[in-house]
């Protein structure tokens, strides 16, 4: 186990808690009731804590994009949370590549993406439910 990826995900629990209080105070000061302040407060924190433990999952496994992408998103935060929940989600699927452009097929197996700008005629859709757009990407998957 890496002592760099604990350290990251202690870490990054302390940031995305401080970071969800902080908008927490900045929510009652605006006068947003106690009620919802305090559930967007434990959203928020929950939402780091659940991302810092996909990336502490990938970081044990040599994999250090989920910390940058986590450290690059923030947290505490709506625009954060759907970032980072977003960019996690898409770096953990394993067919994510597949799903580029909304492709059911990969991109290697034509060569470039000149079709895309209009040079080349895009090749036939496979006609089998794709797997790319698992989590509701444009593309079409399993939840679309």
């Amino acid at each position: 186990m890496s002592d760099y990826a604990s350290n990251m995900r202690l870490f990054g629990n302390i940031n995305c808690t401080l970071a969800s209080l902080v908008n927490w105070g900045e929510q009652r000061q605006n006068g947003v009731d106690p009620q919802t302040a305090n559930f967007n407060f434990f959203r928020n924190m929950t939402n780091g804590m659940a991302r810092n433990e996909i990336a502490y999952d990938m970081a044990r496994h040599g994999n250090y994009t989920g910390i940058n992408t986590n450290i690059i998103a923030g947290y505490g935060n709506e625009r954060a949370n759907a970032f980072g929940t977003t960019a996690l989600l898409t770096l953990n699927d394993p067919y994510f590549f597949f799903a580029m452009n909304g492709c059911m097929y990969p991109p290697a197996m034509y060569g470039t993406h000149m079709h895309h700008m209009g040079m080349v005629p895009p090749p036939p859709p496979m006609p089998m439910m794709g797997m790319g757009g698992f989590w509701g990407c444009p593309g079409g998957g399993f939840l679309c």
